[in-house]
C-alpha cells in the first residue's frame, strides 16, 4: 500500500513538472537583444517595391525614428536563413534560393559596412572598408569563399581564374554606401548570397535580391546604425508580419497603407 501512495505521489509530481514546464515556457524573441531595427515590409512575395521603417527600443517600447520606400528583388521575397527559426516560415511563401532575384525574407544581422569613400569621409558607427577593386563578394556556389566580402591579393587568388563573383568597386554609383546582410552566414550552398542593402537606381528599379533606397536615406542609415544596439533587418510580406508581429515583439505598424 505505501508503494503505491509512493507511485501516485511520484506520477503527480511528475505530471506537475511537465504541465509546469509546458505551460510556463515562453518562447524568446530572435530580437528580443535587438535595439535598433529595419523593418521591412511588402504587399506580397512577388512585388519588388517596399517600404523600411527605422525603430529605436528603449525598454520595451519602439519609437518609429523614420520610415522611406525601398526596392528588393525583382521576383521579390523569399525565406532565407538568419537569426529566425525556420519554423517560422510560412509554407505558402517561397524560400529564396541563389540566383532566383529574391530578396530574404526573415531576421539579419547587420554589423559591416563598404563603400567607395574613405574611412574619415564616412558618418558610421557600423566597422567600415574601402571598397578598391580588389575586393569582391563571391557568388560561386563551389567556392569556399562563396557568400564571403574579400581581398584578392589577400586570399591569394589568381586574378586569371577568379571564382564568379561581383565587384564591390562597381563602375556605377550603386555601391558607393553598403551594407552586409548576414543572411545564410555561415553559408550553406545554394542558399543565396552576397545580399547588402544598397543604392537604387530609381525608384522604379529592382534588384538581384538586395534592399535598395535613395542615397539620402542610406547616408541616414549608416549614421544611425550602431552595433552597441545589435541592430537586425527584418523582411517581411505583411501577411507574414500580421501573423509574426506578438510572437517576434515587432514594432506596432497595422495603421501603415502600402499604396
Amino acid at each position: 500500500m505505501i508503494n503505491i501512495v509512493k507511485k501516485i505521489i511520484s506520477i503527480a509530481i511528475l505530471t506537475f513538472f511537465v504541465f509546469s514546464c509546458t505551460t510556463t515556457q515562453k518562447s524568446v524573441s530572435p530580437i528580443h537583444n535587438s535595439r535598433q531595427i529595419l523593418l521591412v515590409i511588402a504587399e506580397n512575395d512577388s512585388v519588388h517595391a517596399a517600404k523600411m521603417f527605422g525603430f529605436s527600443r528603449t525598454g520595451n517600447t519602439w519609437q518609429q525614428t523614420f520610415t522611406f520606400p525601398v526596392v528588393i528583388g525583382a521576383k521579390g521575397l523569399g525565406w532565407g536563413l538568419g537569426l529566425h527559426d525556420n519554423a517560422d516560415s510560412d509554407p505558402a511563401e517561397p524560400v529564396k534560393r541563389e540566383g532566383d532575384g529574391k530578396s530574404p525574407m526573415g531576421i539579419y544581422r547587420i554589423e559591416q559596412s563598404y563603400g567607395y569613400l574613405p574611412r574619415e569621409m564616412v558618418d558610421t558607427k557600423l566597422p567600415y572598408e574601402k571598397s578598391g577593386p580588389e575586393l569582391i563578394c563571391v557568388d560561386d556556389v563551389e567556392s569556399e569563399y562563396y557568400n564571403l566580402v574579400i581581398d584578392i591579393s589577400e586570399k591569394g587568388l589568381d586574378t586569371n581564374n577568379l571564382p564568379s563573383h561581383e565587384e564591390m568597386l562597381r563602375r556605377d554609383d550603386l555601391y558607393k554606401y553598403t551594407i552586409f546582410v548576414e543572411h545564410n552566414t555561415p553559408a550553406k550552398s545554394g542558399a543565396g548570397c552576397c545580399i547588402f542593402l544598397h543604392l537604387w537606381s530609381n525608384e522604379d528599379s529592382w534588384t538581384a535580391g538586395c534592399t535598395a533606397m535613395a542615397e539620402p536615406e542610406m547616408v541616414r542609415l549608416l549614421s544611425w546604425l550602431d552595433p552597441e544596439q545589435n541592430p537586425v533587418l527584418v523582411q517581411l510580406t505583411q501577411k507574414s508580419y500580421k501573423r509574426l508581429c506578438d510572437r517576434w515583439e515587432l514594432p506596432d505598424i497595422s495603421d501603415v497603407k502600402m499604396q
